[in-house]
């Protein structure tokens, strides 16, 4: 016989324990959760389908998993582990070994002897517990290095490698650009997170902690006593078991979780959150919008400044949580109340169970989760989402807003008070809401109804009904094929389609391609006002007066019969809007002349920016908003606003009606720009002259020119003061305002 040739042994679909001989052997487990024992030799191990078990044995082995959630044991010698697919345990024992998790996400134990790591696909762990000696892991570098008996050096390799697990020594742990966890165990250990979200766990001695960027962690869960935290001041500390106290160092650390004992963990300036898990613990926020979760215990919550909110995901009770009483309580197992203290919170979010969520007069998102929940919003604009169950909604005072989180289509009328769903078991599921303004649906075919106040729908996804009512409603379909009825009121429909939209307000309709590439046909009854999308929308009004808004993309508007405005408020780029040449037109990021069609459009709404906005002879309104901007009425009675900024008030012409200035402001820097030329009368060039300007009724010398009435607001020009030539008005400001000459400049 030659001994060189293997001894094959084959399992079968079954789960088999196969045992090789003292030589060379090559076993195949096939399907079925299988065992195969190598034995002595240099034996080839293949576990194929189901979870399997592989004993190397002595040796230099090739173990391979297979599909499925192996075991692999290299034993003595030095091996070759490979898990394949699924999330597999590689122990590569004595001995140089090589481990490749394959697959999955997998646990790599290396054991004595140099090895080789590569966790493959998945979320890979390196354990070096079985490690005598204090180890440094870097996966930014890919190697861990440690000084064995002999005072050499040892260099093993890590590759895809994300987390580390330590020794029972003195660690200097490091991750890479990812998302890492290292956990340093016994000894005084150093983790540096690097980049990425990290998770540090220094288990017992005197850590030093550094996240690195990103969103970094640290759990205390491996200390025997209470810890007290302060990212405000980067340093832990508690009592070992030698009544020493221990301070370890917090570098770049956002997050805490404690221990199971009386904790107190304290925030910094950023978001930071903190989790007491077990014991009676105290969390300070501090500034930021923190999470706060107290965990078991009656804990002490404090947000400090910013928007903060406390969850109670971790306990196994129905909790009654009031803000404006400052507490929260629940009975535990053993029929107690506990009670739990909140100072500062803006938010809270409940159980599985049935819980009671109250809020304050502040703006408030109470969050019900699982479980047939109360949620009373108190005073403030607030949000309430009930998540599954029967839940029971009273917004109370403010602007409230309820978001269906079901798995169903929901239908809910807030005319009478309730929402109504079919649950997994086909029952009718009645909700119950009061003193509620707006509703979000779900991901189904929803129909939401609006009231005789001012309502927000929001349909998300799903073909959705929705049904302002009375008041002025806003409609938002999301995707899906949505029917939008405004009811009495004006009302405006918001399209939130990821292609361009054509809506026409004259036939009822809207349509745009969806992601398929089919045309959708959405219906339009009694809408007033329209949005566009981020692309290049085409809206059309009708006999109303309409308000057209376009947003991003290149926008053509036809306001049809009616006074129609086109808005332009969220335009990144300054604007000129003319209404004689029915255009819009601005420079775009790349330089390029951009021209849009305002078409049957009276009045114009600019951006944010340094806008031109010109009227036309009809009745116009032009809106500047923030912005140094420049409006020219033109001819008709036009109203100007000029918004925030230094604005300008430009008159072409003495003759071309009275327009009307809302809101002139002198300390802001606004101005009222007259042509020299088409209004004569001597002017010159720059700040008009003193002796041209009066305050008054009329003009009481032959050299004024301006003459403004500071009781009434009213701006008159006369072309020769207290000659034959009768004064005629050119602007109408708010009585009181103060005028100057100053204020007037001609060009």
């Amino acid at each position: 016989m030659n001994r060189n040739l293997p001894t094959i042994i084959n399992g079968t679909a079954g789960d088999d324990i196969l045992e090789g001989t003292p030589g060379i052997d090559k076993i195949v487990g096939f399907a079925g959760n299988d065992v195969l024992l190598g034995n002595e030799g240099h034996d080839f191990l293949f576990g194929d389908g189901g979870d399997d078990t592989l004993y190397g044995g002595e040796g230099h082995d090739f173990l391979l998993g297979g599909i499925g959630e192996d075991s692999l044991y290299g034993d003595d010698g030095s091996d070759n582990l490979d898990g394949g697919e699924g999330n597999d345990r590689l122990y590569g024992g004595a001995g140089s070994d090589i481990l490749v998790g394959g697959d999955g996400n997998d646990l790599l134990y290396g054991g004595i002897g140099v090895d080789y790591f590569d966790g493959g696909e998945g979320n890979d762990i390196v354990y070096f517990r079985g490690e005598n000696f204090a180890i440094t892991a870097d996966l930014s570098q890919n190697r861990a290095t440690y000084i064995n008996d002999a005072g050499v050096e040892v260099v093993e390799t890590l590759i895809n490698i994300e987390r580390l697990v330590g020794t029972a020594f003195d660690d200097t742990l490091i991750g890479d650009v990812g998302n890492n966890v290292l956990y340093g165990e016994n000894g005084n250990d150093t983790l540096l997170g690097g980049g990425g979200n990290d998770r540090l766990i220094g288990g017992t001695g005197v850590d030093f902690f550094d996240g690195g960027a990103g969103i970094d962690t640290v759990y205390f869960r491996g200390e025997n006593s209470a810890v007290t935290a302060d990212l405000s001041q980067s340093s832990a500390t508690y009592i070992n078991d030698a009544g020493v106290e221990i301070v370890e160092t917090l570098i770049n650390i956002e997050n805490l979780v404690g221990t199971a004992f009386d904790d107190q963990l304290i925030g910094d300036a950023g978001h930071n959150v903190l989790y007491g898990e077990d014991g009676d613990d105290t969390l300070l926020g501090g500034e930021g919008n923190d999470r706060l979760i107290g965990g078991t215990g009656a804990d002490y919550l404090d947000g400090g400044e910013g928007i903060d909110t406390v969850y109670f995901r971790g306990e196994s009770f129905a909790i009654t949580a009031d803000l404006s009483q400052g507490n929260a309580s629940y009975l535990n197992g053993a029929g107690v109340e506990i009670v739990k203290t909140l100072i500062n919170i803006e938010n809270l979010v409940g159980t599985a169970f049935d819980d009671t969520l109250i809020g304050d007069a502040g703006n408030n998102v109470l969050y019900g989760e699982n479980g047939n929940d109360i949620l009373l919003g108190g005073e403030g604009n607030d949000r309430l989402l009930g998540g599954t169950g029967v839940d029971f909604f009273d917004g109370g005072a403010g602007i409230d807003t309820v978001y269906f989180q079901e798995n169903f289509a929901v239908t809910a009328d807030l005319s009478q008070g309730n929402a109504t769903y079919i649950n997994d078991a086909g029952v009718e599921v009645l909700e119950t809401l009061i003193n509620i303004e707006n509703l979000v649906g779900t991901a189904f075919d929803d129909q939401l109804i609006g009231d005789a106040a001012n309502n927000d729908l929001h349909g998300s996804d799903g073909n959705d009904i929705l049904i302002g009512g009375e008041g002025k409603d806003r409609l938002f379909g999301g995707t899906g094929v949505d029917f939008f009825d405004g009811g009495a009121g004006i009302d405006i429909v918001y399209f939130q389609e990821n292609s361009a939209v054509t809506a026409d307000l004259s036939q009822g309709s809207a349509t745009y391609i969806n992601d398929a590439g089919v045309e959708v046909v959405e219906t339009l009854i009694n809408i007033e006002s329209l949005v566009g999308t981020a692309f290049n929308d085409t809206l059309i009004g009708d006999e109303n007066n309409n308000w057209l808004r376009g947003d991003a993309g290149i926008d053509f508007f036809d306001g049809g019969g009616g006074s129609d405005t086109a808005d332009f408020i969220n335009k990144e780029f300054a604007i000129t809007g003319d209404l004689n040449t029915e255009t819009v037109t601005y420079t775009d990021a790349n330089g390029n002349t951009i021209v849009e069609t305002i078409r049957n459009i009276e009045n114009l709404q600019g951006t944010r920016l340094d806008d031109l906005l010109r009227g036309n002879a009809q009745k116009n309104s032009l809106r500047g908003r923030d912005g140094n901007d420049t409006l020219f009425g033109g001819a008709g009675d036009d109203l100007l606003e000029g918004g925030i900024g230094a604005d300008i008030f430009g008159f072409s012409s003495p003759n071309q009606g009275i327009d009307t200035i809302t809101d002139f402001n002198s300390t802001q820097g606004d101005l009222i720009q007259i042509s020299a030329n088409d209004f004569g009368g001597g002017l010159t060039l720059g700040t008009l002259d003193i002796d041209q300007f009066t305050i008054g009724s009329a003009a009481t010398q032959a050299s004024d020119r301006f003459i403004y009435n500071d009781t009434t607001g009213a701006l008159f020009f006369d072309p020769d003061g207290t000659g034959t030539l009768a004064q005629v008005q050119l602007a109408q400001l708010s009585g009181g305002v103060a005028l100057s000459n100053n204020d007037i400049f001609v060009v």
